[in-house]
């Protein structure tokens, strides 16, 4: 009886659900864990519901990005998994760069989460300290995942080299994997952050932020 009754989730709701159990999942990483197979599901959850409602799940996650700041690193991992993930259909990459990019666009914080997340609620810039953390955080997420037994050494290059600036006029095709997938993921790591909400400053215009992502090289 329950189950007939029960009402389905609205788009919202079950965006809402997905950020709150991948937050979970990123704050309970530990060698003798269960979170990678919870990360797994949750990644094909997210991926087929943007696939079923791609523009309506790219305007709920670029709104909620813009008008909050809750779950702040979890928030930008999702949107950076979806625009992601729709950018590499659109390059014909192979299923399986997808899978460790998508992968890669949820985890690449993962070491940083408190601090990004405490920066977003604080009008505080960070201190040298916290510059620190932040500037290494992408070989600390890598260095972490692989200490509780993440094993995908595509997706734990991108990981760490996800702040890689680009070097040379090599296109992309003439990259590496990881380099290509590290160019397209930093590329959307900066617009999504330029366009998210802060304590310290309003969200960015979404055209300035593409480009930025775009144009810039740094």
């Amino acid at each position: 009886r329950e189950a007939a009754t029960a009402r389905p989730l609205t788009l919202p709701e079950e965006w809402a659900e997905i950020l709150s159990r991948l937050d979970a999942v990123l704050r309970d990483l530990r060698p003798d864990g269960d979170w990678r197979a919870r990360l797994l599901a949750l990644h094909l959850r997210a991926r087929q519901l943007a696939e079923k409602r791609t523009d309506a799940s790219l305007y709920h996650l670029l709104y909620e990005a813009a008008h909050s700041t809750q779950k702040h690193s979890s928030q930008l991992a999702l949107l950076c998994l979806v625009i992601c993930e729709q950018a590499a259909a659109l390059l014909k990459w192979r299923p399986d760069w997808i899978d460790s990019l998508g992968r890669a666009a949820l985890l690449m914080n993962v070491s940083a989460l408190r601090l990004l997340d405490q920066l977003a609620i604080t009008e505080r810039p960070p201190t040298p300290e916290m510059r620190a953390t932040l500037d290494a955080h992408p070989a600390r997420s890598a260095q972490l995942l692989q200490e509780c037994g993440f094993v995908d050494p595509l997706c734990l290059e991108v990981v760490a080299r996800h702040h890689d600036a680009d070097k040379g006029d090599a296109t992309l095709d003439q990259l590496s994997p990881a380099l290509q997938l590290v160019r397209l993921l930093r590329r959307v790591d900066n617009f999504v952050s330029l366009i998210s909400l802060r304590a310290s400053r309003p969200a960015g215009s979404a055209a300035h932020a593409a480009r930025e992502a775009c144009l810039s090289t740094s």
